[in-house]
This record gives C-alpha cells, structure tokens and sequence, in this order.
C-alpha cells in the first residue's frame, strides 16, 4: 500500500503526540488531552484536515479513522511519521472493505399547533 503525500507535517505532529503519550501502571498507552500549549484534538484536527482522505470516506468517519489509526500505531511503539501514516491508510483500507450499513433516522417535532397549518397527506411505507 502506497503512502500518499500530504501538506500536513507528519514530523512535527508524531513528535507532538509522542509528548502526549503517557503509559499507564498496567502498560497501555494513551494520550494526555492536554498539554502546555497542545492539544490531542488540535492534532487530530490537523491531521484530519491535510491528510488526502478517499472522497467515499465521510467526513464525519475521518475522526474515528484517525483515533483508531493512532491507537494502533501506539500499540506498535513509538510515533514516527512513517508509522502514523501507514496506520492511517491501513485504517482507511479496512474502512473501505466494509460493507455500507443501511441506517433508518426517526425524528419529531414537537411545536404548537397553528391552525393556519394544512394537514400532510399520508404516505404508506414503501419497502425495497
């Protein structure tokens, strides 16, 4: 699998994270939230905004792709840009090969009753 190039410096960000990185008594890795002047979701969002993402990836899929990449690549050592990059399109890989899930979105809304307002006709459900 070939990693694409991208604006974002993948140098700086690794070193950044790996200041944020922290391993717990029971030897997991995680990240600080926070530290002097830098933020994990400041990094996530810049990766997120200059990383080259497949235009069948949804925007709202790139947040989970990204903390999943870095989870990984964690686990593997440390944070290299190498490393963080591969995890990312690795990630991106088994994102892809999924199969689409239908979703069903219910929704209401609740509001007073206007008498200027004309009832909807009904509309049965049609199945595929």
């Amino acid at each position: 699998m070939a990693i694409t190039t991208s604006p974002a410096d993948y140098v700086w960000i690794a070193a950044q994270l790996n200041k944020l990185k922290i391993t717990n008594p029971d030897g997991s890795v995680a990240f600080r939230s926070h530290d002097v002047g830098l933020d994990y979701d400041d990094l996530l969002m810049l990766i997120e905004t200059h990383h080259h993402f497949p235009s069948d990836i949804p925007d709202v899929e790139r947040r989970r792709i990204l903390a999943e990449s870095l989870r990984s690549t964690v686990k593997a050592g440390e944070i290299t840009d190498y490393s963080l990059k591969a995890h990312i399109c690795k990630t991106i890989g088994l994102f892809s090969s999924k199969s689409p899930t239908d979703y069903v979105l219910v929704t209401s809304l609740s509001m007073k009753y206007d008498r200027t307002l004309e009832p909807l006709p009904y509309v049965p459900h049609i199945s595929p």
